[in-house]
């Protein structure tokens, strides 16, 4: 992938350790180089930035796709949690710090060739320490001081001590009571509370910033959200302390906007938000809700319960719903000012009635989508649909009209819409079509027909005045000594 600026990765993984500049190499060593391979924190360049460097400017739009680095709430939540295990490791001095190669780097991190294999190393890390913390606990550790009391037993407590700290990291399988947070703790710039049942069992852990009032951490066992039962103690806990948001909504079951907090299980009708709104990985969300409006990107990746939206949806700019398994169809009337993304949406079976998209649908691998729906409006001179391997999809919208139309792989696929219009490539490997109709109009190639061109007595070295023109309608002869095509999608802005 060709990343703009890759220093932009190593800044943001710098940001982890501002305080610590070897930490900060380290993790950089850990992760730079497989957050460049990771393409769900790329967003492809549409447009020239206007601080395009100067290499970019002379080359665009040549030689792309070119790609920015784009963190979220997830990337952050899984490097806080790295970060954290070599933190721990330089307060400790880990042995494996002192196994380097001749440039003095751990060879332990130099192994790490993804976020997968740093994710294993730092919990099982962080198990042998808790592991050992346990040992070393006194009999008093647990009996942090109640700041709130709850129904049915449950109560808040005030984290105050490390030891307390290590307490919780042992009783929960996390890190904060590895040493990383004891400072923020003594110095007072940070608060931590547990949220605790009758039997003085923690179910929440949370890190307060305390200049910002802002809510930064809330890990159930192992880093992952509380379970749901124990969401309504935190929020009524949050909301009592009017914490600002930065933890993410899959977490706390929360967002907030001007100071007001609303349940994403139950988002009020007629919801305006402004700028970006992100629920991904909110698995308890089931839909959304009727005329929501969302100015910025709605993120709803995977949201793995999540069944359908709900009706009048308007979203400024992205859609994404990748990989969000339960997403039968969308709902009616749902409108997406840039891109439709539902990448891996295995239980779609139609988008809904009246979806209007704005650049580019892309329902790759969705392969139980039968159709799109009806009235469906896919708009600008340079939009693209791709339905690459959505394997029962068996007809599209007559009159449709697109820069590109990718359909291979839709193996149910025969018989393209009447008068379709795509002024670039149409791209058709392993679909039943065997014919392209005569009031088609395909400004590009087709890729994906030479097998179909050999049964009609093609060859290589024809001059396509000789080929039988059963297949293919006058307006695209031109194309049929192209030959084998690339197997790439050109992707266009408006």
């Amino acid at each position: 992938m060709q990343l703009i600026d890759p220093k932009e990765i190593d800044a943001y993984l710098a940001g982890f350790f501002p305080d610590n500049p070897r930490g900060a190499e380290l993790l950089q060593l850990t992760l730079a180089l497989a957050l460049r391979k990771r393409p769900e924190n790329m967003e492809e360049l549409r447009d020239l930035p206007d601080n395009a460097p100067e290499w970019l400017r002379n080359k665009w739009p040549e030689g792309g796709p070119y790609y920015r680095f784009k963190p979220d709430a997830g990337l952050d939540d899984t490097v806080r949690h790295i970060a954290d295990w070599i933190g721990a490791a330089l307060l400790d001095n880990d042995e494996w710090l002192s196994k380097v190669d001749e440039q003095k780097r751990p060879k332990k991190l130099l192994k790490i060739g993804s976020l997968e294999v740093a994710i294993h190393e730092a919990n099982k890390a962080m198990a042998l320490k808790n592991q050992k913390l346990a040992l070393t606990l006194g009999v008093n550790a647990g009996n942090a001081t109640v700041v709130e009391k709850f129904d049915h037993g449950y109560t808040m407590v005030q984290l105050r001590t490390p030891e307390e700290l290590d307490y919780e990291s042992v009783k929960m399988g996390h890190c904060i009571g590895q040493g990383k947070y004891d400072e923020k703790l003594i110095s007072g710039s940070h608060v931590y509370y547990s949220l605790r049942d009758g039997f003085n069992k923690p179910h929440a852990t949370l890190g307060v910033d305390v200049a910002s009032n802002a809510l930064l951490q809330c890990r159930g066992a192992q880093n992952k959200p509380p379970v749901r039962q124990y969401m309504p103690f935190v929020q009524k806990f949050v909301k009592a302390n009017h914490y600002k948001l930065t933890e993410g909504a899959s977490h706390t079951g929360l967002i907030e906007q001007d100071g007001e907090y609303y349940d994403i299980n139950n988002l009020p009708e007629g919801l305006k938000w402004r700028g970006n709104l992100d629920l991904h990985g909110c698995t308890s969300l089931t839909h959304l809700g009727d005329h929501i409006t969302v100015s910025g990107n709605l993120d709803l990746r995977g949201c793995s319960y999540l069944a359908h939206l709900g009706n009048h949806i308007s979203v400024g700019r992205d859609l994404n719903l990748y990989v969000c398994k339960s997403l039968t169809h969308l709902g009616n009337h749902i409108s997406v000012g840039r891109d439709l993304n539902l990448y891996v949406c295995k239980s779609l079976t139609h988008l809904g009635n009246r979806i209007s998209v704005g650049r580019n649908l892309n329902l790759e691998d969705c392969n139980s989508l039968t159709h799109l729906g009806n009235h469906i409006s896919v708009g600008s001179s340079h939009s693209v649909i791709v339905l690459r391997n959505c394997t029962s999809v068996t007809h599209l919208p007559d009159n449709l009209s697109v820069y590109g139309l990718d359909l291979g792989g839709c193996t149910s696929f025969k018989n393209l819409p009447k008068r379709l219009n795509v002024r670039g490539d149409l791209y058709a490997d392993a679909t039943g079509i065997t014919e392209i109709p005569e009031d088609a109009q395909i400004g590009g190639k087709i890729c994906g027909l030479e097998e179909k061109r050999k049964r009609l007595g093609w060859k290589p070295d024809q001059k396509p005045e000789a080929i039988k023109r059963t297949l293919l309608p006058e307006a695209i002869k031109r194309i049929l000594n192209t030959g084998p095509q690339r197997r790439g999608r050109d992707r266009g802005d408006d």
